[in-house]
């Protein structure tokens, strides 16, 4: 029960007259204050009386429990209620605030001449978890409007948000518009397996000639090559926990439901793993058709985790003997020909067993007998672990692609910091440039206005683009 501000200002004037006819020995202050009591405590009784002798029953109807981000969810709150007695009774649906209003509205005056009132509006979701309607508020005034009082009404309802699917029209799309040039013969297939060699057309990628017919052959011939489409796929997500990680991890989940929809659309088989710095903490391994839903699953419940950070176990004379190698062999041969370790010390190599990124990729080259597409989302906070452990599956033929979700971009600009932001910048990018001379791996870099969509089409679909 609350008194409303009219009920504190007239129990003011209450006071006033009673100290007034105390003070003059007026009657007519006396009978003033006397007569505005009466009205208050008439009007606090009646209310009393009158919520006491309310009956109300609420149901709640949601015309779904499971949709994803950017549907719609429509809502429709009944509600039965005798209390004509009550004149000012306004209705109120709580919803949680990873919904956005569409149409309608969620609150309502009601005619309590009528006993039955319904509330529809519908609501866009904005962010994935599982989310509860569990409360609606009925407001009650007095008569005189002196007093207030609210009752919550339990109607609970469970709604499930996952992350946005990727339609098969706009992969689709994206796919075929990639195709598209000046004079582009058709090409059998996306992957480094040759296939067959047919003659050249004009158009053709001169990358892809077969010198050795050609010349043997006296006559133009390119390489057609098989298709990557049933390359298992495996997305390794990183959700440790740092300043800037919900937002990042938030646009990075969208990134891995895409590329996870994306091979099961295309009928690949699928796992997902999800790693901190220290530790694995989930895994769905090469999960296809209905089951890929499994993998939504664990992608929408996910939230940052507070890890061990990354402790360097090399020294830095061994950073500096790496580094001349890389700019020696210039990049490539370097990693293709030494073990899949900078070292053979046990106690870097025990050390490297304490990365979560380390024991999820040995979890895929241990589960996956044949060579994979393997897609690591990362912020990128320790580089070396990623490092070491990527080399490990590229020795074992897999392809990956690492995608970049870094803190910076997506942290609110503070123009006195603006130094401080670009040496932080120039520093991740000479992490990245370390993982561009890996041999078999693709980089990316991901921010909030890049879409998806494009991402697939440059991780997936053009890895003929680097030969």
């Amino acid at each position: 029960m609350h008194i409303q501000q009219r009920g504190k200002n007239i129990a003011a004037f209450i006071f006033i007259f009673l100290l007034l006819g105390l003070i003059t020995a007026n009657l007519l202050f006396y009978a003033a204050g006397v007569i505005i009591a009466f009205a208050v405590f008439f009007d606090l009784v009646s209310f009393l009386a009158a919520i006491k002798a309310m009956e109300i029953s609420i149901i709640r109807k949601i015309n779904k429990s499971r949709l994803f981000v950017g549907n719609a969810l429509s809502v429709d709150v009944e509600l039965k209620i005798n209390a004509r007695h009550l004149k000012n009774i306004y209705l109120q649906d709580v919803y949680p605030d990873a919904f956005q209003l569409g149409t309608g509205d969620s609150a309502k005056r009601i005619d309590t001449k009528e006993p039955d009132h319904s509330i529809s509006y519908t609501l866009s979701a904005a962010k994935r978890g599982i989310y509860h309607f569990s409360e609606s508020f009925l407001h009650l005034e007095s008569n005189f409007h002196m007093f207030m009082h609210s009752i919550s009404l339990e109607s609970r309802s469970e709604v499930s948000v996952y992350p946005p699917v990727l339609s098969r029209r706009s992969i689709q799309a994206g796919y075929i518009s990639s195709l598209y040039g000046p004079g582009r013969s058709k090409q059998r297939g996306m992957g480094i397996e040759v296939a067959n060699i047919r003659d050249y057309i004009a158009g053709d990628d001169f990358r892809h000639i077969d010198w050795k017919t050609s010349l043997r052959l006296n006559s133009m011939f390119t390489r057609e090559f098989e298709s990557d489409t049933g390359l298992p796929v495996f997305v390794l997500m990183d959700h440790s926990s740092t300043d800037d990680s919900s937002a990042g991890l938030d646009h990075a989940v969208i990134v891995a439901n895409y590329l996870t929809q994306q091979a099961a659309n295309s009928d690949q088989q699928v796992g997902l793993i999800t790693f901190t710095h220290d530790r694995v903490t989930n895994q769905a391994l090469l999960k296809k058709g209905k089951k890929r839903l499994e993998i939504i699953k664990d992608l929408f419940t996910l939230a940052p985790v507070e890890s061990r950070p990354y402790s360097i176990a090399m020294d830095t004379g061994e950073i500096k003997e790496i580094e001349r190698k890389l700019g020696s062999y210039n990049g490539g041969g370097f990693y293709s020909v030494l073990a899949p370790f900078f070292t053979d010390r046990s106690e870097h190599l025990k050390a490297m067993e304490m990365q979560g990124i380390y024991q999820a990729i040995k979890r895929v080259i241990s589960f996956s007998r044949t060579p994979s597409m393997i897609a690591i989302i990362t912020d990128l906070v320790s580089d070396v672990p990623f490092i070491e452990s990527i080399r490990l599956a590229t020795y074992y033929g897999n392809r990956v692609v690492l995608i970049v979700t870094p803190r910076i971009f997506f942290r609110e600009y503070d123009v006195v910091k603006l130094e401080e932001h670009f040496q932080e910048y120039m520093v991740l990018q000479r992490k990245i440039e370390r993982f561009r001379r890996l041999k078999n791996v693709r980089v990316i870099e991901v921010g909030p206005g890049d879409k998806p969509e494009v991402l697939i089409n440059q991780a997936v679909y053009r890895w003929k683009m680097r030969y």
